[in-house]
């Protein structure tokens, strides 16, 4: 009996190009609105929690559980990454004025709750949702 991970379909290599590619493009790109560095973030934390799921195998009992905790966890790391993300992008562009101001900032902080919510709600959709097409 093989205990080997499954293999990342080549969907999931592509879209990891793609945002790869999104991410190289977005760089040099002079925007100072936080809605990119968002939705990046968000697209990144979104892969994450499915190669996690797609890495691990579970029964049937524990799917509910490991959508709710990839989903939760994608949802908090959201706000954390989309900071990184701008200060990476400020620090890069080493202007006399920052790219993002103090209140985009914060506006990406107070929405972090929301993320949070967001990411465990779709889990627990994902996980339901799987659990009653498997049986």
């Amino acid at each position: 009996m093989s205990t080997s991970k499954p293999a990342i379909p080549l969907r999931m290599r592509l879209a990891a190009m793609i945002l790869g590619m999104v991410f190289l493009f977005w760089i040099p790109f002079e925007d100072s609105s936080p809605t990119i560095t968002l939705l990046l973030a968000l697209a990144l934390c979104a892969w994450g929690a499915v190669y996690f799921l797609l890495k691990t195998q579970s029964h049937l009992h524990r799917v509910l559980l490991r959508t709710i905790l990839a989903g939760t966890l994608a949802g908090a790391a959201v706000t954390p990454l989309a900071l990184f993300l701008m200060a990476f992008k400020t620090g890069l562009h080493g202007h006399q004025a920052p790219d993002f101001t103090p209140e985009q900032i914060f506006s990406v902080i107070y929405r972090g709750p929301i993320w949070l919510v967001g990411g465990f709600l779709i889990g627990l959709g994902s996980g339901i949702w799987m659990t009653t097409r498997q049986t």
